[in-house]
C-alpha cells in the first residue's frame, strides 16, 4: 500500500488526543490532495502478524511526507530518530530531492521552550535534524511557536 504521509510518534505518547490529531490530519490530506490516500500510523496501519520493522520500512519507502510528533519521549526514542534519518536519507538520495526538500514536517506537541530543554539532553543525532528545520511558522497560527498543539 502507498501512504501519503508517515506519522512518526513515540508509543508512550499514544492516546485519544494523538489519535484524533492523526485522524483529522488524514482527513485534511485527503481533502487537499483530492484522492483517497492514507497516512501511516504504526499501531493502526500494521496488520496483526506482520513484522513491525519491515512494515515501517516499507511505509517509509513509499510515503511522500514525513510528519514527526515532537515530544520528550519521541526525541529520546531511537526508533523515532531512525525513522527521521531514514526518510531524510531517502529524500536526499533516491527521491532526488533538494537538500531543503520540505517533506519533513515536525509538529511541536510540546512548546518550543520545553523543546529547547529536551534538545540539550539528547543522546543521538536527531538534534541535528531538528535544528536545521524551520518551525517558527505563522501558518499554524500566531500562538503555535510558543504553545504546544494540545494547548491550541
Amino acid at each position: 500500500m502507498s501512504y501519503y504521509f508517515f506519522f512518526s510518534y513515540c508509543h508512550h505518547d499514544d492516546g485519544e488526543t494523538l489519535n484524533t490529531f492523526f485522524d483529522d490530519l488524514e482527513k485534511a490530506f485527503k481533502r487537499r490532495v483530492g484522492f483517497d490516500k492514507k497516512g501511516f500510523k504504526a499501531d493502526s496501519s500494521i496488520r496483526p502478524g506482520k513484522i513491525w520493522t519491515e512494515a515501517i520500512e516499507k511505509a517509509l519507502c513509499k510515503a511522500k511526507v514525513f510528519i514527526s510528533i515532537l515530544t520528550a519521549n519521541s526525541l529520546r526514542s531511537n526508533y523515532c530518530g531512525q525513522e527521521w534519518a531514514f526518510f531524510d536519507s531517502r529524500c536526499n538520495g533516491h527521491m532526488g530531492c533538494q537538500k531543503d526538500h520540505g517533506l519533513i514536517i515536525p509538529v511541536l506537541w510540546v512548546c518550543k521552550n520545553d523543546l529547547g530543554l529536551i534538545l540539550q539532553n539528547l543522546n543521538f543525532n536527531l538534534q541535528g535534524y531538528i535544528k536545521k528545520i524551520q518551525m517558527d511558522t505563522k501558518v499554524f497560527g500566531k500562538n503555535y511557536p510558543e504553545k504546544d498543539c494540545i494547548s491550541l
